[in-house]
């Protein structure tokens, strides 16, 4: 059975300064280096619209069994790569919404996500609800209860990241 999470985030930044970093090639190689990533960005596309900007980003990772939860890596004890598609968009009224979607590559896995960056006071907050869903008799609840805890804790460190990313760079 699925299993979800939400994780929220606050930024001393606006929604706007968040949307670009994002759209910024050089912020996801800066961000893959921080955390020690195996990531890597196969596709970054801005598009301008009538309506706002959008961003769509597609990133494979090749996850070797030394990097992974301990749950996952007895399942797998093998290589999995995850290919991330994220499309961000802001609109006139500088709230971004994105979409997150993750499939595991030799495995029965896959992930989805909302997000919505909205204003809030003296920056903005980034809520993230998500759905983990790996299809294995007997382990596949602890692996999804492994994977959302890993996002609960990833997240938080991805925008404080994001933070310091801005600060540098703006």
């Amino acid at each position: 059975m699925p299993r979800t999470f939400e994780v929220a985030v606050t930024s001393p930044h606006s929604t706007r300064q968040v949307f670009d970093a994002f759209a910024a090639t050089t912020y996801w190689h800066d961000r893959y280096a921080a955390f020690g990533s195996s990531m890597t960005l196969d596709e970054l596309d801005r598009t301008s619209t009538p309506d706002g900007e959008s961003v769509r980003l597609v990133m494979t990772e090749d996850l070797r069994a030394d990097r992974l939860p301990s749950v996952i890596a007895r399942v797998y004890p093998g290589e999995l790569k995850v290919r991330t598609t994220e499309h961000w968009q802001v609109g006139g009224d500088d709230r971004v919404h994105g979409t997150i979607e993750i499939t595991v590559l030799g495995a029965p896995g896959s992930g989805r996500g909302h997000a919505r960056i909205e204003p809030a006071s003296g920056g903005s907050r980034m809520v993230v609800d998500g759905t983990v869903e790996v299809r294995l008799p007997l382990v596949g609840g602890r692996v999804e209860s492994a994977i959302g805890a890993e996002f609960r804790r990833l997240i938080p460190d991805v925008g404080r990241f994001t933070t310091e990313w801005i600060d540098n760079h703006d």
